[in-house]
């Protein structure tokens, strides 16, 4: 595995019940550039938050396979409810995806991307993969760590 050299960019604890469905993390990500996000550890353990209906152990930034929202569309619908997602472009105030406007991708627990081209950039938000109906329910956080590669 070839070896790469990062710089931290950003340090963010995602999640809570503040009924902010994204939290910005990034304020610009350039075009091009190669970044790696992943939740840190908590000691040896691996982070937990609680989306509702998750059991009392919680889930990881990967999410939560049992769990569904009938009736209630996710995010990203194909992820698991409680998955780290991020989004670049938009706003705090941005529910619905506009795939014109936002680049929308999955995290889990660790993610390597390259940012695309325009028209597809901005910030960078991060959120738990949850229907906006629920946001108000998810408890906790998980403390995510931005770096850019050099």
């Amino acid at each position: 595995m070839q070896t790469q050299r990062w710089t931290r960019v950003s340090e963010v604890d995602v999640g809570g019940s503040n009924g902010m469905m994204w939290v910005p993390a990034v304020d610009i990500m350039t075009v091009g550039r190669i970044y790696r996000i992943q939740v840190l550890p908590d000691g040896h353990r691996q982070q937990r938050w609680f989306p509702d209906g998750v059991p009392a152990a919680g889930c990881t930034a990967d999410g939560a396979p049992t769990l569904s929202r009938n009736g209630s569309p996710l995010v990203m619908p194909e992820l698991a409810v409680g998955a780290l997602i991020g989004r670049i472009g938009g706003s705090t105030a941005d529910d619905v995806v506009d795939k014109e406007r936002m680049f929308v991708f999955s995290i889990g627990q660790y993610c390597v991307f390259q940012v695309p081209e325009v028209p597809k950039a901005g910030a960078l938000f991060l959120t738990g993969n949850e229907a906006r109906a629920f946001v108000n329910l998810f408890k906790g956080t998980l403390k995510v760590s931005i770096e850019q590669a050099l």
